[in-house]
């Protein structure tokens, strides 16, 4: 899943890989371990749709989750206003 030599910039955001991080100009952006490991599931796959069984399997392997789960993560990462500036 993450190269850690990698950092994606889009829109005012970096998503560093190495540093476990997002800014959001030159801010940090506080994350939980499971949404920046959804938010670099979908970045890494941009602008291709991320099919449901694909984003369980690389953010919540061997885990049974909700749902709830996956919606609250995903809620979380749009009220961010990430806007699809990919220019990865």
């Amino acid at each position: 899943m993450e190269n850690p030599m990698v950092a994606y910039r889009f829109g005012p955001f970096i998503l560093s890989l190495s540093e476990r991080q997002l800014q959001r100009e030159g801010r940090k952006v506080r994350l939980s371990p499971k949404e920046f490991n959804l938010l670099v599931c979908l970045v890494e796959k941009a602008p291709l749709l991320v099919e449901k069984e694909e984003v369980l399997k690389e953010v919540w392997p061997d885990v049974t989750v909700t749902d709830w789960a996956v919606t609250s993560r995903l809620s979380t990462l749009s009220c961010l206003e990430l806007r699809p500036v990919w220019s990865l």
